[in-house]
C-alpha cells in the first residue's frame, strides 16, 4: 500500500533520514507559518492604521457638516434682515414721497 521514501542510491531511507527529511520538512514549515504570522500582524497594523485615519475623516466630515448648517442658518437670518430693509426702504420711500407730495400741496392752497 504505502509509498516508501527512497534516497539518492533508490533504496530505502534510513530511520535517521527518514527523521532528518521530517525535521526539514517541520522547519520548513515553521518558517512559512512565522512569515505568515508576520504579514498578517502588518495587515492588522495596516487595517487599525485605517480604521484611525476613517474615524478621523468622520469627525471631519460631521465638523464640516456642523459648520455648513451654521452658515446656512446665517445665510437664513442675513436674506430675511435684507428682505425686511428691502420692505422698509421702499415703505420709507413711499412715506417721503406722500410728505414732499403733501408740503407741495399745502403750499399750493396757501399761495392760492
Amino acid at each position: 500500500g504505502g509509498r516508501l521514501e527512497t534516497g539518492e542510491g533508490g533504496g530505502p531511507l534510513s530511520r535517521e533520514q527518514l527523521m532528518a527529511k521530517h525535521d526539514q520538512a517541520m522547519m520548513d514549515q515553521e518558517q512559512q507559518l512565522e512569515e505568515l504570522e508576520g504579514s498578517v500582524h502588518t495587515l492588522k497594523t495596516v487595517g487599525g492604521c485605517i480604521g484611525e485615519e476613517i474615524d478621523l475623516h468622520c469627525r471631519l466630515l460631521d465638523d464640516v457638516s456642523s459648520d455648513t448648517d451654521k452658515v446656512q442658518e446665517k445665510m437664513k437670518r442675513n436674506q430675511k434682515s435684507l428682505g425686511d430693509l428691502m420692505q422698509r426702504q421702499s415703505t420709507t420711500c413711499l412715506w417721503l414721497a406722500i410728505l414732499v407730495l403733501a408740503v407741495t400741496l399745502i403750499l399750493n392752497i396757501a399761495i392760492l
